[in-house]
């Protein structure tokens, strides 16, 4: 693999015009668009607790046209209000990320950064990343290339991470955006989401995240797709998926009472509340 430099260096970003922007999400593994277009279209599905429904009265929208992944404190208008770094270093999956970031625009302006062959990661620089073609989404592609490919299992069942390993087959070098920096760029007096899915190099990313400080002094609300630490680099503990969301779920000695409605977490120790993303 190509050596990258692992010093904090400044983050080579677009800058939004600050007037548009009363908040951020950082989308990582923003695929085709789907979140990206579920952020600024999906109303949230969950209501403010302690909401008083009038009687009688059905909530003005349908299970089947909103989205559970946006908790109650991050409301459609509020989020059609934020700008978007949109980060995907997957080259199969650029065109289609593209067209969506277009046509969104039409809606919501100038408020959408695509970063195409890019990956969010520790330090800037050059990395090398492994494409899954078997799969016309390319949805094994990783930095990790020890990671396998989709493939037949021994049922023969069409399954991910049953094909060769990413290593042996296209690799493409990506760009690297340091995370910490792109954190640290960002204004702290507005709320700012970072949805990570990233295929296993969620656990070197959020490590480095917590131990320097920017997740808990930069990032309000944190969705996270957790996979199989056997997808992390190679002498990523089993368990680490379990401490880590133990440490994002109760850092704040009042977690218990705030998780069972569904509050934000976020205290003065860590402004950080973990949520879920699948």
């Amino acid at each position: 693999m190509q050596a990258v430099k692992q010093q904090r260096m400044g983050t080579d970003l677009a800058v939004f015009d600050s007037s548009l922007c009363k908040g951020y999400l950082i989308d990582v593994g923003a695929n085709v668009g789907d979140s990206l277009r579920s952020f600024y279209t999906k109303p949230s599905c969950a209501v403010r607790p302690g909401f008083n429904q009038t009687p009688g009265i059905a909530l003005k929208v349908s299970t089947s046209k909103c989205a559970w992944q946006w908790p109650w404190w991050m409301q459609l208008p509020e989020r059609r209000t934020h700008c978007v770094y949109a980060i995907e270093p997957n080259v199969i999956l650029e065109p289609r990320l593209q067209s969506e970031a277009t046509a969104l625009r039409q809606e919501v302006g100038n408020r959408i950064r695509i970063f195409p062959r890019v990956a969010l990661s520790i330090g800037d620089g050059n990395a090398t990343f492994g494409l899954d073609k078997t799969h016309p989404h390319g949805v094994g592609s990783s930095l990790h290339l020890h990671r396998h490919t989709m493939g037949l299992d021994s049922k023969g069942a069409y399954r991910k991470g049953a094909g060769p390993a990413l290593a042996d087959g296209s690799v493409a070098i990506v760009k690297k955006m340091d995370a910490v920096a792109l954190l640290r760029s960002l204004p702290r007096s507005l709320p700012v989401a970072l949805k990570i899915d990233v295929e296993g190099h969620e656990y070197e990313l959020l490590r480095d995240l917590l131990i320097t400080g920017a997740l808990c002094n930069h990032v309000d609300s944190l969705f996270v797709e957790w996979h199989s630490t056997a997808e992390g680099l190679p002498g990523t503990p089993r368990s680490l998926d379990q401490a880590m969301q133990w440490m994002l779920s109760t850092h704040n000695p009042r977690w218990s009472e705030l998780s069972k409605e569904w509050r934000p977490i976020g205290g003065p120790v860590c402004r950080t509340t973990l949520l879920k993303w699948d």
